[in-house]
């Protein structure tokens, strides 16, 4: 690789090789050499070398720092480049480096003020300061600050260059989509425009701007000034909740939006602002339930694991057919835990008399300290850990505890809602409806126990005494909208409204639609209130496309459905109808779910590769109604897939046999073995039948 003299220098800013670096040239093309094939350590000796004859050159020092980082020897890296910034401090390359080795030895906090620094100055070396952005994000979502984690997805996409903005907008898509974020969480928030004379709003755009660029905190202090002037303006204080938000300093931010849920007077827009303040606070760490992690020393995993057997309160989990007991980390058997013993029948049982699942514990014959076998319990602390670890010392009385405790970014619960969450367990062969109907009946109760049950957000009265408090009105339609994320992380749809009629709240007012409506700033919150029924064509597209996103249940489907009435270009009419169908399921509906499916499978009819399309539609229909396999409608179904499928599809009517049996269903007479054995099973994804494939599952 020859470099250029008169080509600009890949680390000295606005200049060409020949003025300053041409002398090292040659021995930084030898560098570039071993780098590019993967000789690393030839390539620091040249580098350390240089550093002595040529101390301070700014491509030299550069490139070490950047070889010192990518073999994770960070402080090193640091170190190098304090040094060269103190000589170059105006060189941009040198700013984007040090930010990012400050960062990674010591975290977002230590290092902002040179993270701003190259936010502000560096960006047009965009490789680095957009993976620099990554990093944090990766840094605030593993601490579970999710609207910083966001922000920073957006920013690192803003700064990067054109080759790695499709692959930066994938993973913020993989983040909206994020069902264990609250939703509120995983959508846009934009800053409100400030009011006021010439120079407030002056300030307030350099606020703004700062923001833009990823300087959140510098942005904050400038909404610190302007609320000094305004202290009751609830623009104010929301935009400095989110600059202090997206700069990770959630306890600030909490308190602030606290307060622009008090100065606002629109009561929707405050309930937003106190639900966003419930959210954060909900993650604090005295306001959690943890995941704790119990490690025993075990003297036999297999008399362990006979004992866990024998036990009717220990149900072994099947493990998948690829993982090899006892090797490279596979436990040997890993067990769910109840709270009582399994029955052999919950016929005639309610929701309440269902066991409940505690825990989790996996035993390992072998473990990587070499120091003979192990069993791992995972649970959440207070009463499953303290029920799951009584039970194992009863069932396996020689075991001993080594380790307890638990690890930040573990999985979590806020404190306010952890008593709705309960995990039933059900029989072998309970069928989908059923657990479906136990489910619904659980969270229903569970709704109840919420209205019941002390709130930190309600100064510790519950919601039906806040109801009757005007001064908790706004923090109890906040918490509203809390549960409602909880709900949904589980698949349950609250009914939101009912709850807040039942509570005596307004009800939600929707968002008057204009031409100009900006769409994308909307929150999620935000975008739930729209009248979808009243958008254009192309307002609906957006809606749509985020909607999907979000998922939420009761907003989603009106959305799909007014969607479907119609012509929108490039929509995947199939995933709307599919989409519509997996939510009618999820609720308990059955027969909603099979007119969405019958429905997309009349479209399918019209349209191009009917055949395969139909098939896939009649697929999902029979998982549908083998989810309840005691229907009359069941067996004239499958005998007419297995009549029409079974002479064109191979080896359909083997795999359609053992799918019935898995779920205790007698086949019908008809089901004889059909096609060649080794052609694999067809599916809507092949040209033919001719190679070998994996079971295509119903309503995959």
């Amino acid at each position: 690789m020859a470099f250029d003299v008169y080509h600009p220098c890949p680390f000295c800013t606005d200049k060409k090789l020949k003025f300053c670096c041409a002398d090292i040239a040659e021995e930084m093309e030898k560098v570039a050499r071993l780098n590019e094939s993967g000789q690393h350590r030839a390539a620091m000796k040249i580098l350390d070398r240089l550093a002595v004859s040529r101390p301070n050159t700014v491509w030299n020092e550069a490139s070490r720092a950047t070889l010192l980082l990518g073999e994770g020897q960070v402080d090193e890296a640091k170190a190098v480049l304090e040094k060269l910034h103190g000589v170059e401090p105006e060189n941009l390359a040198v700013i984007a480096l040090l930010a990012t080795a400050s960062f990674a030895a010591d975290g977002y906090a230590a290092a902002r003020e040179a993270i701003w620094r190259a936010f502000r100055k560096a960006t047009a070396h965009s490789d680095l300061v957009s993976a620099l952005a990554m990093g944090i994000a990766g840094e605030m979502f593993d601490h579970r600050k999710y609207l910083s984690a966001r922000q920073h997805l957006t920013l690192a996409m803003r700064l990067a260059p054109s080759r790695n903005k499709q692959a930066i907008f994938v993973r913020l898509l993989e983040f909206d989509g994020n069902a264990e974020i609250p939703y509120p969480l995983r959508s846009v928030h934009s800053l409100r425009e400030i009011s006021g004379d010439a120079d407030r709003q002056d300030s307030s755009r350099k606020a703004m701007r700062l923001a833009e660029r990823g300087c959140f905190g510098l942005a904050a202090e400038r909404f610190v000034h302007l609320a000094q002037d305004t202290p009751d303006d609830p623009a104010v204080e929301y935009n400095f909740a989110l600059c202090k938000a997206w700069e990770g300093d959630e306890e600030v931010a909490a308190e602030a939006f606290g307060r622009a849920a008090l100065a606002e007077p629109d009561f929707e827009l405050a309930a937003e602002y106190a639900a966003l303040e419930q959210f954060l606070r909900s993650g604090f760490d005295d306001r959690i339930v943890r995941m704790q992690n119990v490690e025993y020393r075990v003297p036999s995993a297999s008399k362990m694991l006979a004992d866990l057997d024998a036990d009717a309160r220990c149900v072994r989990f099947s493990l998948p057919p690829e993982a090899t007991a006892g090797e490279d980390g596979v436990p040997d058997g890993i067990f769910e835990l109840l709270d009582r013993p399994m029955p052999e029948s919950i016929e005639g049982l309610s929701a309440e008399e269902l066991p409940r699942a505690v825990g989790q514990v996996a035993i390992f014959s072998t473990s990587e300290d070499s120091e003979g076998p192990r069993a791992a319990l995972a649970a959440f602390e207070g009463r499953d850990v303290e029920t799951a670890k009584s039970l194992i010392a009863a069932v396996a009385s020689d075991v001993e505890l080594v380790e307890e405790g638990s690890e930040e970014g573990d999985v979590a619960l806020p404190r306010d809602l952890a008593e709705l969450h309960v995990r039933l367990a059900y029989p072998d062969k309970t069928s989908a409806k059923t657990r479906r109907g136990f489910e619904r009946s659980r969270w229903e109760k569970a709704v109840e126990t919420w209205l019941e049950t002390p709130q930190e957000a309600l100064i510790g009265k519950t919601p039906t005494q806040a109801a009757s408090d005007e001064g908790l009105r706004v923090p109890l339609a906040g918490a509203i909208y809390v549960l409602d994320a909880f709900c949904l992380r589980y698949r349950y749809t609250l009914d939101a409204a009912g709850l807040r009629s039942r509570l005596g709240l307004p009800a939600i007012p929707q968002v008057e639609v204009s031409p100009d409506l900006p769409l994308n700033t909307f929150s999620a919150i935000q975008l739930h209130r729209l009248p979808v029924e009243r958008l254009d064509d192309r307002q609906l597209s957006v809606v749509l496309n985020r909607s999907l996103l979000v998922h939420h249940g009761v907003f989603l489907k009106a959305v799909l459905e007014e969607a479907l009435k119609r012509s929108l270009p490039d929509v995947d009419t199939t995933r709307l109808y599919m989409t519509l169908s997996d939510l009618a399921r999820d609720q308990g509906d059955a027969s909603e779910a099979l007119r969405w499916t019958n429905e997309g499978r009349q479209a399918a009819k019209s349209g191009e590769n009917s055949f395969e399309n139909v098939f896939r539609w009649d697929t999902k229909e029979l998982g549908l109604r083998l989810e309840d396999p005691e229907s009359e409608d069941l067996q004239p179904f499958v005998r007419r897939i297995a009549s029409y499928y079974g002479p064109k599809v191979p080896r359909f009517t083997e795999y359609l046999n053992h799918l019935l049996l898995s779920v205790g269903v007698t086949p019908p007479s008809v089901l004889e073995p059909v096609g060649a054995a080794s052609s694999g099973v067809w599916t809507p994804d092949q040209g033919s039948g001719t190679a070998e494939k994996k079971l295509w599952l119903p309503g995959s």
